[in-house]
């Protein structure tokens, strides 16, 4: 009995000697468990004629919108802000702080509506930190709660909106053009995509037929010069965005089989028009959309004895798709956006039901169907952000290219996994293997796979982040660009520690297998001969690597590679490997600037430009066109707007050898000067001395210029055999 009592007297005083932010705590728990989910949404309806005046003396004061630039509103357009934004947002933010996600993800996109949308993340965040705090201590206030509910409130409130608040420094860019149903996709798709880690920059631009605003070229180019769009989405037949697929789908049952045939083709022409000018634009990969057959007509959206679909409308849409299907097959990088069996899954009448009640429908237009469609996003994006810096696929053996433990027993290959990989590799990916194993022990004959599929074999029972640094150090690549695939956690957690800019992914998860086709339709891979070489190309490095290892007279160490430079103008033959170059490069750029096939066409052909290529072999083979200069061509000066190198020609001075022949033509045209442009990157640190190195010294507009009289500083190195390009 005493030792209860000592006991209980104990925890008297450790109660009592508790902090007060202890105790604080404490009672706010038991606080959470009282107060009704509610609680805080009935106190801003019961000030809400107070509130709404607080609200727009904050969001719509005259210092701010001038601070900001907020467009869209109008001196003494107060009573109409109030009735058509301010007040539903109101009501939003009060079924919010009751629980409701999707009211959420409405009410955080409606924030956007009158702030500067328009600028990049950090900026936006910058303008929502300042309002969101001014507009909390006008409501506490207002409400003038108690400490501990106050505390409460400032907790719910900062929950509510972090994700205005949040900014990364490269946000994933997705440029939406499409009607309506674009933005309803953005109210949901940010939230699902920051489940996945991924911090999504989504920006739209509106065609509608219903608002007589027309798809326009124009804006996307406008959009672009200014903008970064990692991906572009399209859906040119939802809702009612093109006026003449509006027109057809209404007048669907008139047709004959012939006139109905013609209709797809002319709207499928459009589409094709568009596709093929926006890729004169960027060459982002695009989400393309098919066709819904939404929005239901009157009657049938709200009468279910009724079909849902016309039988013209569903022939119609059946044909629109399997064109659409084809535009995809047929277009350079871009993948499908499945609007026809997301529908079919839910229903068209589900799917055209409307997320907000009568009273909130003045300010947002936001059905089912956009929140049903956000999920056919991920895993394009997520593909995007883990693999669209990858050249190098790093994979171990058991388990990943087969099941089993091919050195203990008979095994199951996963043929298709193999083939889906060499196909990737004839793409332009290098294949590298990364199996504790005993070469012995793997029976090539049981494969798809081959030796000569990989530009590194390390099979060997060395550790794995080992392995994988020696092959960066051979293939003189960035571990940002190494993808490693594994079935094994631990193998897996000990890379990404060890090496944390590699990108790993689970073997046995089906996602990185239905990820990994997705690299057809990104940038890093090509389907042109060059790509299908790369492989050999760098099996050659390799060896070079190695044969390097052991001598010590570098002139003499490089002389024995034989190395031979052919150099010349670029012709109409090589657009395709230099527009390649120019797209992938990033450490040997000096400026970054991407140009389209048709912008380095039209170079080749101004007198006023000059493109100029080399290639480089040795004895182990031929590298191809590795090195890219792009120059502009007055009458006293020459100035290299552009200079690239593929990596895998880093080390052997064909940077030098290229300026030295660049300034024997500028001698010969009896320039004055020769000018080189340099623009540092995060990622470009490699050629930042190009020019300094060989005599170059920076004017006073911060361009590196040779002047005539030092021209022959530039010397070529003894080691490079030079001919002309035949």
């Amino acid at each position: 009995m005493h030792y209860v009592n000592l006991r209980w007297f104990v925890r008297s005083c450790i109660r009592a000697t508790r902090t007060p932010s202890g105790y604080q705590s404490s009672e706010r728990r038991k606080m959470k468990m009282e107060l009704a989910p509610s609680y805080f949404a009935d106190k801003l309806q019961a000030a809400k004629p107070a509130l709404l005046e607080v609200l727009f003396a904050q969001q719509f004061n005259a210092e701010r919108i001038a601070q900001w630039q907020i467009s869209g509103v109008r001196e003494g357009d107060k009573s109409r802000l109030i009735e058509r934004f301010l007040s539903p947002l109101v009501e939003l933010l009060c079924r919010c702080l009751q629980g409701d996600e999707t009211m959420r993800a409405i009410y955080l996109d409606e924030r956007l509506r009158y702030a500067p949308h328009r600028e990049a993340m950090a900026v936006r965040a910058d303008f929502f930190r300042a309002l969101l705090h001014d507009e909390l201590a006008e409501i506490e206030r207002l409400l003038g709660l108690p400490d501990d509910e106050l505390v409460l409130l400032r907790e719910q409130w900062r929950a509510l909106h972090q994700p205005l608040v949040d900014s990364a420094s490269a946000p994933l860019g997705l440029l939406a053009l499409g009607d309506c149903l674009m933005n309803e996709i953005r109210v949901f798709l940010p939230e699902s995509c920051a489940r996945q880690n991924i911090t999504l920059d989504m920006r739209c631009i509106y065609f509608s037929n219903a608002q007589q605003r027309g798809l326009s070229l124009d804006d996307v180019r406008a959009f672009l010069e200014h903008n970064h769009a990692d991906m572009i989405a399209i859906s040119f037949f939802s809702f009612s965005g093109i006026p003449a697929y509006s027109l057809v789908l209404r007048e669907s049952e008139q047709f004959s089989a012939e006139q109905l045939q013609q209709r797809v083709d002319m709207l499928i022409g459009l589409a094709r028009d568009f596709l093929t000018q926006l890729r004169t634009l960027t060459s982002a990969p695009i989400l393309l959309h098919n066709a819904s057959g939404l929005p239901l007509t009157r009657w049938r959206r709200h009468l279910p004895l009724l079909p849902a679909l016309s039988s013209g409308r569903k022939k119609l849409l059946k044909q629109l798709n399997q064109g659409l299907a084809e535009l995809v097959e047929h277009t350079e990088n871009c993948l499908p956006i499945d609007e026809w069996d997301t529908v079919t899954d839910v229903g068209w009448r589900p799917a055209s039901k409307n997320l907000l009640p009568k009273a909130l429908r003045a300010m947002a237009h936001t059905s089912a169907f956009g929140q049903m469609l956000t999920p056919r996003y991920l895993q394009p994006l997520k593909a995007f952000q883990l693999l669209n810096k990858a050249k190098v696929l790093l994979l171990d053996f058991d388990n990943t290219l087969w099941r089993g433990v091919m050195g203990d027993e008979e095994v199951e290959q996963f043929h298709e996994r193999q083939r889906l990989l060499r196909q990737l590799k004839e793409a332009g990916m290098l294949l590298v293997a990364v199996s504790k194993n005993s070469e012995e022990n793997i029976r090539w004959q049981e494969m798809t796979l081959q030796p000569d599929d990989f530009a590194a074999l390390k099979i060997n029972w060395l550790m794995k982040p080992k392995n994988i640094a020696d092959v960066a150090q051979e293939l003189n690549l960035g571990l940002n660009s190494f993808v490693f695939i594994d079935d094994n956690p631990v193998e897996r957690s000990l890379v990404s520690r060890e090496l944390p800019d590699v990108v790993c992914l689970d073997a046995e998860d089906e996602a990185t297998w239905l990820q990994l086709p997705m690299l057809f339709e990104f940038s890093n891979t090509q389907r042109t001969e060059e790509a299908s070489k790369r492989t050999a190309m760098y099996q050659q490095q390799v060896a070079r690597k190695q044969s390097l290892s052991a001598e010590l007279d570098y002139p003499a160490m490089m002389a024995s590679l034989a190395l031979v430079m052919r150099f010349g103008e670029a012709k109409t033959a090589d657009i395709e490997r230099v527009s390649e170059l120019v797209s992938r490069t990033n450490q040997f750029n000096t400026t970054t600037i991407r140009y389209d096939k048709a912008e380095l066409a039209e170079m080749m052909a101004n007198p006023d430009y000059k493109v100029f290529v080399a290639e480089l072999g040795d004895k182990f083979g031929e590298l191809g066109i590795v090195c890219v200069a792009i120059v502009q061509c007055a009458s006293t000066e020459w100035c290299i707007s552009s200079f690239i190198m593929s990596c895998r020609a880093m080390g052997f001075s064909l940077e030098v050898g290229m300026l030295n022949q660049i300034v024997r033509l500028a001698q010969d045209a009896n320039v004055d000067r020769v000018l080189g442009d340099f623009v540092a990157s995060d990622r470009n640190l490699p050629c930042a001395q190009l020019y300094s190195n060989v005599g170059f010294s920076l004017d006073d507009s911060d361009k590196w210029q040779l002047q005539q009289s030092i021209f022959e500083k530039v010397e070529m190195p003894c080691w490079l055999n030079i001919q002309k390009r035949s």
